[in-house]
This record gives structure tokens, sequence and C-alpha cells, in this order.
């Protein structure tokens, strides 16, 4: 039995990274400057936005995460494990995340910049998702693609 359905994979990470584009720019539309980082209440507020609009609740983490050579996503470690794609090269760049069910084995993730060099990657299968958001401002390239937890 395969992990995913890539057509319903897909469909779920356009639905999660609207929901946190739509949520982190209604909050950072407030601000009065441009911020260095985004502090713990902002991040928390971004996710908790994510949580209702996708109607289900999720477990808040601790996150951090690694790029590759070419500014993607490498890794993100939350709750324990880790969603690797690639090797690293920039490690221990801070964030959260909000997870829902069970993060293991093979998952389809997308990944998008965000205003002011901010970045968030959803990942998904059947049994579980997770929604990363950094907290540190660092160049990015989105991208798509499949990852594993472990």
């Amino acid at each position: 039995m395969a992990d995913f359905d890539e057509a319903q994979a897909q469909s779920q990470l356009d639905e999660l990274t609207s929901h946190v584009e739509r949520a982190f720019l209604e909050l950072t539309g407030t601000l009065d400057s441009e911020p260095e980082e985004l502090d713990e209440a902002s991040v928390d507020e971004i996710l908790d936005r994510v949580e209702r609009a996708y109607g289900s609740p999720g477990n808040t983490a601790k996150t951090s995460s690694d790029l590759s050579a070419s500014n993607t996503i490498a890794k993100i470690n939350a709750e324990g494990k880790t969603f690797s794609v690639t090797t690293a090269l920039t490690s221990g760049l801070s964030g959260k995340a909000k997870v829902w069910g069970t993060l293991n084995g093979r998952q389809a993730y997308v990944s998008k910049s965000l205003p002011f060099n901010f970045f968030t990657v959803a990942t998904t299968d059947t049994k579980g998702r997770c929604v990363f958001i950094s907290t540190t401002r660092h160049k990015f390239t989105g991208g798509v693609g499949v990852g594993t937890w472990s």
C-alpha cells in the first residue's frame, strides 16, 4: 500500500501552505517594520490560525531545519523525528511546527519562501502532516518532492 496518493497529497499541501501564507501575511501586515526574527508568540499565532483554518487540532513543536547548498530544505527536526530530503549544508535554523497525526516514513512535501526571507515547509501522507515555519531569516529556494521521517 502506498504511503500517499500523489494527487491527494498535493491538494493537502496546497491547502496547508495557502493557510500558512495567508496567516503570515495577515500577521506581518500589522507590523511597523520588517522583522529580523519572528518571536515565539507571532509564530504561535500563525500556527493557531492555520490550525483553525485547517479545522483539526494539532500539536505545536519547537523545531529546527537544515538547508542544502542550494538553500532548499534538507531536513526538519520535530517531535524527536527527522524529515530528510537531501544532504544539509546550513544547520540549526530555528522554527516551530504544527503536527497532525504520526510522522513516519515517506511523505510528500512542498516548501515555499515567505515575505522577509522566512520560509515554510508542509509535509503529508495518509497518517500525518507537519507545517514548519522558520523563525530566523535565511535565503531560501522553495521546492516540492518526497522525503522521509525517521
